[in-house]
């Protein structure tokens, strides 16, 4: 067993190394295999989030992990979902906690009524 503290690795699970064997470089100062969890195809996916700069909604491009639950889609960039895991909401772009996840309906109804969706907002500009 190999114990690795590497959270962000895509191979630790619960602390522990999933791969049977790894390769540690000559200086023994980094394993090899080590795959950041973000930079795996899983979270590559594209979307916008709702951003408010100077009392203006905006749209800005970001990449996440895309889930959908109870007709939701939603994305996000934790390893795991957890209550406190916070998700974007697909249609209008804010954000919540997963643990609101069945609340949200509501929620979303309202926002997309005020604002409609994200992917009409303005486009974020970092200049």
């Amino acid at each position: 067993m190999i114990i690795c503290y590497a959270s962000d690795c895509a191979h630790n699970s619960n602390g522990q190394c999933d791969l049977n064997m790894i390769t540690i470089s000559d200086d023994y100062q980094q394993c090899e295999d080590y795959i950041d969890y973000q930079d795996t195809e899983d979270y590559q996916t594209e979307f916008y989030r709702a951003v408010i700069m100077d009392g203006v909604i905006y749209k800005r491009k970001d990449k996440g992990r895309r889930a959908e639950e109870n007709g939701i889609v939603f994305y996000y960039w934790a390893k795991e979902l957890e209550s406190e895991t916070k998700i974007i909401e697909e249609k209008t772009g804010r954000m919540a906690s997963y643990g609101r996840l069945k609340e949200l309906s509501k929620v979303i109804e309202s926002i997309l009524a005020e604002q409609g969706h994200v992917n009409a907002l303005p486009e974020w500009s970092d200049t």
